[in-house]
């Protein structure tokens, strides 16, 4: 014989007329589909919080990666004003010496053309020209440098300005020429 229990049966839900009534029909909504709408917005609630942990990691990874960033720009910033300024200082240094008297070009030249009975008394070197005014010995001395003249490509427009017997220096002849380069 089965032992009956001495405990009272409780049934606080009216079991008859439920679907009568409109607390009844809510009441039971609420214990069929209510709790699956509930189960519903405690998940949503729980992966909000949970990736709530992900983006804080992620915000905080953005701001070190940003700070790294600007560091590196900032250094690289000085690196690029120093460059700069050094491109502006050959830049103007390749000017100038493009734009450079090219004297001693010019006197390794005439070193090399120049006779050796011929002496210079002035030699003036500018941007564009020579002028030469100098004596010798000999008429030939005069036109082997003059001819040396013509043929070196570094000069053109050669002209001879005069020429002078030197009264005092028996045989001695003075003259003056210019060339352009």
């Amino acid at each position: 014989m089965p032992a009956q229990s001495n405990k009272p049966e409780i049934n606080f839900l009216p079991v008859e007329d439920l679907d009568k009534t409109t607390y009844g029909r809510f009441l039971k909504w609420a214990l069929s589909v209510g709790r699956y709408i509930v189960v519903f917005t405690e998940l949503i609630v729980l992966i909000a919080f949970g990736s709530r942990f992900w983006l804080d990691r992620t915000l905080s990874d953005l701001k070190d990666s940003i700070k790294q960033k600007q560091a590196v720009i900032k250094y690289a910033q000085d690196l690029e004003t120093q460059a700069r300024s050094i491109q502006k200082r050959l830049n103007e240094a390749g000017v100038i010496l493009s734009t450079e008297l090219k004297a001693d070009e010019v006197l390794e030249i005439l070193i090399k053309i120049t006779p050796t009975d011929i002496a210079y008394n002035d030699l003036n070197i500018t941007k564009t020209q020579v002028n030469i005014s100098a004596t010798t010995l000999s008429e030939l001395s005069l036109s082997v440098f003059i001819y040396n003249l013509k043929k070196e490509k570094m000069f053109s427009d050669i002209s001879l300005d005069s020429v002078d017997k030197n009264k005092k220096q028996q045989g001695e002849i003075a003259f003056r020429l210019a060339a352009r380069f």
